[in-house]
């Protein structure tokens, strides 16, 4: 059967892997803009039928906005000066002329789309939410 010096290596190696593992949802800290821009636009071509010119105007369109939410966030870090209201402010009204832009490059039946899409998204994000609470609460 096993011995208790066999069976102690091998869970050490599964724990060690399991945390590894773990700490491999970075999610987006570790992309660069250009992989992040990427990826979304991607996405909303999938689900919007985008052209290949919409796709790389909107491609643009979030490059643009990612690389500027990225640098906000990075001279916070170094500088330390940015108020944390006053950054969050800064990145929504980014985000809403993103989103601005965004939709003036989409043809009507794909901005009922988009907006569908971003309904769904944000019920997620609400459930995600209230599980988090009602975990947290337990």
């Amino acid at each position: 059967m096993f011995n208790l010096k066999s069976i102690i290596p091998l869970i050490c190696i599964i724990l060690f892997s399991l945390s590894s593992f773990a700490q491999n949802k970075d999610g987006w800290k570790n992309k660069t803009p250009e992989e992040i821009a990427e990826k979304r636009a991607a996405k909303l071509k999938e689900k919007l039928s985008l052209s290949d010119y919409q796709h790389k105007q909107i491609y643009d369109i979030i490059l643009k906005s990612v690389s500027e939410i990225k640098s906000l966030r990075e001279q916070k870090k170094s500088t330390g000066e940015v108020d944390r209201k006053v950054l969050r402010e800064k990145i929504k009204s980014l985000r809403k002329e993103t989103h601005d832009k965004i939709v003036s490059v989409l043809t009507p039946e794909q901005r009922a789309k988009f907006d569908e899409v971003k309904k769904k998204k944000m019920e997620k994000r609400k459930e995600h939410k209230q599980k988090s609470i009602k975990k947290n609460k337990k």
